[in-house]
């Protein structure tokens, strides 16, 4: 089945082609049907030695273009997470936390990276957001930490880096390779607690639609 970017939809449906949408296509098909909230488990970002490759996810254009609030445990462990952070505030896309002070790492509850702003009450999130439509923003993106870490996955990961770069892996292999090595050399730890923090976001995405359609309908 092909992975499908933002760019690749309309070839892909010309084409009549199956495949597996990335965070930047769902965004995109997202905001074309009006669905305002989704849910991933972690958005992708500037790839660990992009200053030579210059492999940046789509999903970091998709996610200033397309307003669609977005929440995540953050982005893919396998990246450069200050990179992203960094990225995403050029291109003026709020990155905001979710009962949290600092950004997660996807498979680690903590990056290192402080967050600017935390929300503790779904009422003030979905002001937010509301405010964002109202000034024409585009994405917003609401990170929440996992429900469990994975032990030693920094290894596995410099592992699995290392065995991609090796091989000569590139371009949109590398992420979907990345993570099958990683869930191999943590004996499917990382998968599961993958599903796991998956889960937690759709639920916690669930509470915040409901919270803006509410605010929707009271207004």
């Amino acid at each position: 089945m092909a992975k499908l970017g933002a760019r690749d939809l309309a070839a892909a449906v010309a084409l009549g082609w199956d495949g597996a949408t990335t965070v930047g296509a769902t965004a995109r098909v997202a905001a074309l049907a009006g669905i305002e909230v989704m849910a991933t488990g972690g958005i992708g970002g500037v790839h660990r030695g992009a200053a030579q490759s210059w492999d940046i996810s789509g999903d970091l254009t998709a996610l200033a273009r397309y307003p669609v609030l977005v929440v995540c445990a953050g982005a893919k462990a396998i990246l450069d997470i200050p990179a992203t952070l960094e990225w995403l505030e050029t291109h003026g896309v709020p990155v905001v936390g979710w009962q949290c002070a600092e950004f997660p790492a996807f498979y680690t509850v903590r990056s290192g990276r402080r967050l600017g702003f935390t929300f503790e009450c779904l009422d003030d999130l979905a002001r937010m957001w509301q405010v964002e439509r109202t000034w024409g923003g585009g994405g917003v993106v609401v990170v929440q930490p996992p429900p469990e870490e994975v032990p030693g996955v920094e290894v596995a990961i410099e592992a699995a880096l290392s065995r991609a770069e090796a091989l000569g892996i590139r371009g949109a292999s590398v992420t979907p390779y990345l993570l099958a090595q990683v869930s191999s050399l943590t004996d499917g730890r990382s998968l599961d607690a993958n599903v796991k923090l998956l889960k937690q976001n759709a639920q916690t995405a669930a509470k915040i639609a409901c919270a803006i359609a509410s605010k929707k309908w009271k207004d």
